[in-house]
């Protein structure tokens, strides 16, 4: 553990450039030597805002502090992937794609620590992996289930095994506790090969380089598909839930409860597909979205601009 501890680090998310008040604060690891370093995302968002932190702040094991941006971010697997443009070398992790995950094996939770203190340890056991009995048939099946005792702080961090091996990333519980078998004793923690993944994506398509409208938007539910049938006679669109005032979008009449159903003509079906249409796209260039509010069609032309480093990714 001690030979691991210089790999985490504490992590402060300030929101907003000129504020001295962490908002959030989480444990992280570098994930690569050039600087990369992986947490968790819930820690540094504000889901009324749909905001996150703008700068971060990151204290090394050896008491120095060095300023961070957001790279990446996933909302569903609640990472975040966070770089320095320090040129120097930091000490990553080792990761290995297929670690065998066994329920009574002794486990070691890493926690970055504020001040002179720079780590904490917890350790403990696993329990199971896959526990179907507590998480239903869902995304809670994925993780690894332990009896830990972890702080609030410790979320982000890595979990180890005996042989000094990464397990996975301590995360916050994402099912309905179930009293009988969940306690306060119990955490959770994504496994490596998420992580692993998360990483190969957020390389290729960093979400700090996405091309971006200032909406949020989901599938439409079964009713609400229903009602754009009847309207335009086709099933497509998306609900659109947020609208960011300082975004593209916010500059015109769009609001939440709309449906974006066309982008330069083309229907849109799903996030996918738009996605797709927006990494084609050039910022600057102003696309025309067909609305649909309350069985009334109308378009609008929104300027395509880069997604800022506060725009939230919570659904």
């Amino acid at each position: 553990a001690e030979r691991l501890a210089p790999s985490v680090v504490h992590i402060a998310g300030y929101m907003g450039e000129e504020r001295d008040v962490p908002f959030g604060e989480a444990t992280g690891f570098f994930v690569e030597e050039s600087g990369l370093i992986v947490s968790v995302l819930d820690a540094f968002s504000d889901r009324s805002e749909r905001r996150l932190c703008e700068r971060y702040r990151r204290g090394l094991s050896d008491g120095r502090q060095l300023e961070a941006r957001l790279f990446s971010a996933d909302p569903v697997l609640n990472l975040a992937l966070l770089r320095t443009e320090r040129a120097e070398s930091f000490p990553a992790v080792p990761i290995e794609r297929r670690v065998p995950v066994r329920p009574g094996e002794a486990v070691v939770a890493i926690a970055g620590e504020e001040g002179d203190k720079a780590v904490s340890y917890s350790t403990g056991y696993i329990k199971a992996r896959h526990k179907k009995s507590v998480y239903g048939a869902g995304f809670g099946d994925m993780l690894i289930n332990t009896q830990l005792r972890l702080p609030k702080h410790a979320y982000g961090g890595p979990l180890f095994n005996a042989e000094s091996k990464l397990l996975g990333l301590n995360t916050e519980n994402v099912h309905a506790p179930n009293d009988a078998v969940v306690n306060e004793d119990e955490a959770h923690a994504l496994p490596v090969g998420m992580v692993q993944i998360f990483l190969k994506v957020s390389k290729a398509y960093p979400t700090s380089a996405q091309n971006w409208l200032g909406l949020s938007l989901r599938p439409l539910l079964p009713e609400e598909r229903d009602g754009v049938y009847k309207t335009l006679g086709q099933r497509a669109g998306l609900y659109i839930d947020f609208v960011w005032d300082q975004g593209p979008a916010g500059q015109t009449d769009i609001r939440p409860g709309d449906v974006l159903f066309k982008m330069e003509g083309t229907a849109i079906k799903d996030t996918h597909q738009l996605n797709k249409l927006l990494l084609q796209a050039s910022p600057g260039h102003t696309a025309k979205l067909a609305i649909l509010r309350e069985r009334r069609g109308f378009m609008r032309g929104v300027a395509i601009a880069k997604r800022p480093a506060w725009a939230g990714f919570l659904r």
